[in-house]
C-alpha cells in the first residue's frame, strides 16, 4: 500500500510506501527539492516541524516579500510611463498664473515709479532751499558734438519727453509768477507784465516731445475766450527758431511764444526759471499775476476749462442772489466750428453742422443748423431764435415749461425731463433741461437740450434736437458759447 504526498516546492504529487522510516528525508524528482514527509519526526529534538526548504540547486534565492500595503493593488494601467508626456496644466490655471505674474509687474513698476518720483520731488524742493547744489552737467564724450551715442543729448532724455535739468525754482500754486521778457517768435517785443489784469494761460511746449500741446483744444479755447480778460501765452523748446516757425505755421498756432534756447534738454533759462522739467507744462496765472493753477502734461480739457472759467470769476462783484458762473463740465468745446454771427450775438455751432437760410416769422428770427443724417433717416438739429421778450418771459422757468409741452403735446407718457438749472456764462444768465422721449421702453425717439435766457427786450431760445441717445457734448458746448457780439 503507498501513501501520496506534495513537493512543498513544486507541488508534485509523490507515491510513497506507507513503511518509510522515521527521520528520513525525501528528494522530488521534478525540482530537486529535499523535505521530511509530513508528520516526521525531528531526529534531534523528537518535535515535529515544518519541513525545512533547502535551495534547490542552480536556484537564485528569492527576494524577501514586500511589506503588504493597506492601499488597494495596481494594476499596470497605475504605473507611470517614463516616456509619457508630462500632464498638460489647465487653462484656467494658466491663466491665473498669467494674470498673478501681470499684477506682481505692475506693483513692482508702480513702487519704483513712486521712489523715482519722490527721490526727484525731494530734490527738486533742497535745490531750491538751498540745501543742495545743482549737480553740474556731465561733459559730452569727445568727437560726439555735443550729444551722447545714439543721438541722446548730454542729460539724457528718457521717453515722453521728461528731462531732469537742474531747475532754479519750484513754482507753487499762490506765488507771483516770474517775469518773462524777450520777443516771440516773429521778433516782436513781448513781456508778461504787459498782460496783467487778463488770466494768462502759459503752456510750455515743444513739438519735438511725444506728449505734444493740444493744439486744436488751445485753439478752441481761445476762440471760446474771446471778448473776455484772457490770452493764451507759450512758451517754445524745439531746437531751433526756424523750427518753432515752422510749427506754429503748420499747427496753425495763432497765440503768440517765446522761444527759449535750451532746447530739448529743457535747460533754457524761462524753463529753468519756472522749474519745467517736462512738456507739456500749463500755468493758469490770475489778473493780478499769481499762479492758480499748473499742470504737468496735456491738460484735459474739462480741467482747463474749469481753471480759466474759476480764474476769470475771481474777484467779481456779483449780486448775492446771482447763480454761479457756469462751469462747462464738457469735453466737447474742441468739437466745435468757428463763431457766426446771430443777430446781434454771436455762436459756434457744432462741427460738421450746416446753418440753413435764416427765417423770421411774427417777429421771431430762428436760425438752424443740421447735422449729418443717422442711417435710420434722424437728422440732428441745432437751433437759436431771437424774438421780443414779454414781462411772463421773465420768469425763464415757465418759458422752459412751454417749450417742454410743445415737444410732446399730446401726452407725458414717455417723456422725461430732468430739473431746469440755472447758470450765468458770457454775462447771460440762462435755465436749461435735457429731455428724452420714448418710443416704448427700450427705444428712444429724440432727446435734446432746451435753453432759455432774456438780455434786455430780446428772449433767446437755444435747442438741439437728436434722434440718437448721444450725451450732447458739442451741443452743450455750442449752447454754452453763445455771447454778445463784441461791439
Amino acid at each position: 500500500m503507498s501513501v501520496t504526498v506534495k513537493c512543498p516546492e513544486c507541488n508534485a504529487p509523490l507515491e510513497l510506501p506507507d513503511d518509510v522510516p522515521a527521520g528520513k528525508r525525501l528528494q522530488c524528482p521534478d525540482c530537486g527539492a529535499a523535505f521530511a514527509p509530513p508528520g516526521a519526526a525531528d531526529l534531534s529534538s523528537g518535535l515535529k516541524t515544518a519541513p525545512a526548504r533547502p535551495e534547490a540547486k542552480g536556484r537564485a534565492p528569492a527576494p524577501p516579500a514586500a511589506p503588504r500595503s493597506r492601499s488597494r493593488p495596481r494594476d499596470d494601467s497605475d504605473r507611470r510611463d517614463p516616456d509619457r508626456a508630462p500632464p498638460r496644466r489647465g487653462k484656467a490655471g494658466s491663466v491665473v498664473l498669467l494674470l498673478s505674474i501681470l499684477v506682481i509687474l505692475l506693483l513692482a513698476l508702480g513702487v519704483a515709479g513712486i521712489v523715482v518720483y519722490s527721490y526727484v520731488d525731494d530734490l527738486q524742493q533742497r535745490v531750491a532751499e538751498g540745501k543742495t547744489p545743482p549737480p553740474p552737467p556731465a561733459p559730452p564724450p569727445p568727437g560726439m558734438g555735443g550729444m551722447l551715442p545714439g543721438g541722446m543729448p548730454p542729460g539724457g532724455m528718457p521717453p515722453g519727453g521728461m528731462a531732469f535739468p537742474a531747475p532754479g525754482v519750484v513754482l507753487k500754486i499762490g506765488d507771483l509768477a516770474p517775469e518773462i521778457e524777450g520777443t516771440d517768435l516773429d521778433g516782436k517785443p513781448m513781456k508778461l507784465s504787459e498782460f496783467r489784469g487778463q488770466v494768462v494761460v502759459i503752456d510750455f511746449w515743444g513739438d519735438w516731445s511725444p506728449s505734444k500741446s493740444p493744439y486744436p483744444y488751445l485753439t478752441h479755447l481761445v476762440n471760446r475766450m474771446k471778448g473776455e480778460p484772457f490770452v493764451l501765452l507759450g512758451v517754445n523748446s524745439d531746437p531751433t527758431l526756424d523750427r518753432a516757425k515752422q510749427v506754429a505755421k503748420g499747427q496753425k498756432i495763432g497765440w503768440r511764444s517765446w522761444w527759449d534756447a535750451g532746447g530739448m534738454q529743457l535747460s533754457g533759462p524761462l524753463f529753468q526759471r519756472y522749474g519745467v522739467t517736462m512738456v507739456p507744462t500749463t500755468f493758469v496765472l490770475d489778473k493780478k499775476g499769481i499762479v492758480r493753477q499748473r499742470y504737468t502734461g496735456p491738460a484735459v480739457e474739462i480741467l482747463l476749462d474749469r481753471a480759466v472759467d474759476e480764474t476769470l470769476a475771481l474777484g467779481e462783484n456779483r449780486p448775492a442772489d446771482a447763480p454761479p458762473r457756469w462751469h462747462p463740465g464738457s469735453t466737447a468745446h474742441s468739437q466745435l466750428a468757428d463763431e457766426v454771427e446771430v443777430g446781434p450775438y454771436r455762436v459756434r455751432p457744432p462741427v460738421g453742422y450746416t446753418l440753413e437760410k435764416p427765417t423770421t416769422e411774427a417777429g421771431r428770427m430762428t436760425y438752424r443748423w443740421k447735422g449729418q443724417p443717422h442711417p435710420d433717416g434722424g437728422v440732428p438739429e441745432f437751433v437759436v431764435s431771437l424774438s421780443p421778450a414779454q414781462p411772463p418771459d421773465k420768469k425763464l422757468e415757465a418759458v422752459l415749461e412751454k417749450d417742454l409741452q410743445a415737444i410732446s403735446p399730446n401726452s407725458r407718457l414717455g417723456f422725461s425731463c430732468s430739473a431746469a438749472e440755472r447758470g450765468d456764462v458770457k454775462g447771460l444768465t440762462f435755465t436749461r433741461a435735457r429731455w428724452t422721449l420714448m418710443e416704448h421702453p427700450v427705444k428712444f425717439k429724440a432727446v435734446g437740450l432746451l435753453y432759455a435766457a432774456v438780455d434786455g427786450d430780446t428772449l433767446i431760445r437755444i435747442s438741439s434736437r437728436d434722434t440718437m441717445p448721444t450725451f450732447n457734448g458739442p451741443q452743450d458746448a455750442a449752447a454754452l458759447s453763445f455771447r454778445k457780439a463784441a461791439k
